[in-house]
């Protein structure tokens, strides 16, 4: 069966809803495949937990009484009946609908019936959903590759796809080897939910502090096991109950006549087995080894060494070691795991997948932030055209679809062709804005400028009036000069002659003797 499907995936091509619709279909519904595989899990396991052997099982369910029967089917078809009107609760009505159409398989088929049923059924829907995921994962859609390349990259080549096929192979082992083998299948719940994961990861994250921290508790258990096997090794006496062969057999135990022996049996006879006792008895116990041991009398010589070995112990094993430090260390990796995913939530919620644009940079605009994440970015755009890209024959590429095809091929590819930290909508309000801006600051200088020519207006002005209120007093004293040189020539001209070699004239200098 296996190979058959493993035929059917490597004669697959790319899927195309026009082309190939039932494989399409197949594709499209990957997750309602994932639903019913865990669901069928849930419900053979809980067939084994409840009728297992199933030849006991049967008496119990052939003992159901006829009016139960009934009830059954009017439930069963009121439900079914829902699921024509109930599209808001669809899904759960379904599920409902789904475990009474086990049960009453059940009652009708039988127990070992139905349960091949569900076996054959979980086996088929498990292929179903490996062929969806290899469509999805587009692991087909190079159809240059060899045989053997698309067969190793389909079996080996993907993590997930190995999950899945080793989770095959335990449902056609549980089908046909044993029914336990079913309950291994559980587990795929830590798959389906992260919760859960981070559960796993806070303890495999820091896997090699917790592992040196337990050999750290494995060395002071073995020391506190020497000093327990020199010092009080007859205080290590633990209560057995002997099994009786004799009032067991293969199905129960009944209690002997005489009731349950107890017999107290010293543990600690040798150095391995008071090691034994140590780390099974002491780390078990709430208040460390001195719960399983024997209560000492005050008045023993070695009761204070006791009292500081039980003391210790509890402090330094129980509290220090695993309470503080292994478990401290699971909880705050567990805590730093929610963190993280909380902030990659918050980031997803408010910041564009796409350019890296916060919503704060949304507000107050014509574009809102979520109008932006669902028409200008929208992320399923841009991988529809990465899947459009990779489909597409390069001989018929465009000349930007060449250029992202170089991009996104590339390893790791090359995400330069993303709009990182712009988009469209604010380019074109900054480039408004700018221009306002622009306008503005013109608008602005200009009236600055105008204030500046009036300014120097006044100061030419003031400037020219100094200039001829200056120019007036030079006139003015010019004036009065010609006036005072006038009147000292007409006084010179109406006085009388001096002898020689004198004169009355100021102007006239005296001629030394």
């Amino acid at each position: 069966m296996m190979v058959l499907t493993l035929a059917i995936i490597l004669s697959a091509d790319v899927v195309s809803p026009t082309e190939q619709p039932i494989a399409f279909d197949i594709a499209h519904h990957m997750r309602t495949w994932s639903s019913i595989a865990f669901y069928l899990a849930m419900s053979i396991n809980f067939l084994v937990a409840l009728f297992y052997p199933f030849d006991k099982g049967s008496d119990y369910v052939a003992s159901i009484s006829l009016k139960t029967s009934l009830l059954l089917w009017l439930v069963f078809g009121a439900c079914c009946m829902s699921l024509l009107y109930l599209r808001t609760y669809f899904k759960q009505v379904l599920v409902l609908v789904g475990i009474l159409a086990i049960v009453r398989a059940v009652i009708t088929l039988g127990i070992q019936p139905t349960f091949s049923v569900l076996g054959f059924l979980q086996v088929m829907n498990k292929l179903v959903f490996i062929f969806s995921l290899v469509l999805n994962k587009g692991i087909l859609h190079n159809r240059k590759t060899s045989q053997f390349s698309l067969f190793y990259r389909v079996v080996v080549g993907d993590n997930e796809l190995l999950y899945h096929w080793f989770y095959l192979s335990l449902c056609l082992f549980g089908w046909m080897v044993h029914e336990f083998l079913y309950s291994f299948l559980l587990f795929d719940i830590v798959a389906r939910y992260d919760t859960l994961r981070n559960v796993i990861k806070s303890v495999t994250r820091n896997l090699k502090s917790i592992l040196l921290t337990a050999i750290l508790a494995l060395i002071l258990i073995f020391l506190y096991s020497i000093f327990g096997y020199i010092f009080f090794p007859g205080d290590f006496l633990m209560p057995t109950h002997p099994n009786d062969l004799q009032s067991c057999t293969s199905e129960s135990c009944t209690e002997p006549d005489n009731g349950w022996e107890v017999h107290m049996e010293s543990s600690c006879s040798t150095l391995f087995m008071c090691i034994i006792t140590t780390l099974k008895e002491g780390v078990r116990a709430g208040g460390g080894i001195s719960d399983v041991l024997r209560k000492p009398h005050s008045q023993e010589p070695l009761f204070f060494v006791r009292f500081l070995y039980d003391l210790s112990f509890f402090l330094i094993v129980i509290i220090i070691i695993i309470q503080n430090l292994i478990f401290g260390v699971i909880i705050d990796t567990f805590a730093d795991l929610r963190a993280e995913k909380n902030r990659k939530e918050e980031m997803l919620k408010n910041t564009c997948f796409i350019c890296g644009l916060e919503r704060v940079k949304f507000e107050n605009k014509e574009v809102t932030f979520e109008e932006h994440i669902k028409h200008e970015h929208s992320l399923w755009h841009y991988l529809f055209f990465i899947v459009y890209i990779k489909t597409k024959e390069s001989t018929e590429f465009t000349g930007p679809e060449s250029y992202v095809s170089d991009m996104i091929n590339t390893s790791p590819p090359d995400l330069e062709w993303f709009p990182r930290l712009r988009c469209m909508s604010l380019n074109t309000e900054e480039a408004e804005n700018t221009e306002q801006n622009e306008m503005k600051e013109l608008r602005d200088q200009l009236n600055d400028t105008n204030q500046v020519v009036k300014q120097l207006s006044s100061q030419l002005s003031e400037l020219r009036d100094r200039m001829m209120e200056h120019r007036k007093n030079q006139q003015r004293s010019y004036v009065q000069r010609i006036q005072q040189l006038g009147n000292l020539h007409n006084r010179t001209q109406s006085t009388p002659q001096t002898a020689p070699g004198t004169s009355n004239s100021p102007f006239v200098a005296q001629r030394p003797e």
